[in-house]
């Protein structure tokens, strides 16, 4: 399920998916809503920090945030 920014708080995960990617993530500072911006700091499984934005009707060019993962893999 896709998630909104606004309902991301501190401590929350969520999954960045792209190109076949399932990207875990954990929110390390709670988004922020300023001049029609989300912006937002996570924390990957190695680390390291990614700064989020997602614009207002533009939400389809950032980034895809979903609560579980989008894409599965086959087991060989």
């Amino acid at each position: 399920m896709r998630i909104h920014p606004k309902d991301l708080k501190l401590g929350d995960s969520f999954y960045e998916s792209y190109y076949g990617v399932n990207a875990y993530m954990i929110v390390i500072k709670e988004p922020t809503h300023i001049d029609g911006k989300w912006e937002w700091t996570a924390m990957n499984e190695n680390g390291e920090e990614v700064e989020y934005l997602i614009t207002d009707g533009y939400e389809h060019y950032g980034p895809s945030i979903y609560s579980e993962p989008a894409y599965t893999r086959i087991p060989r």
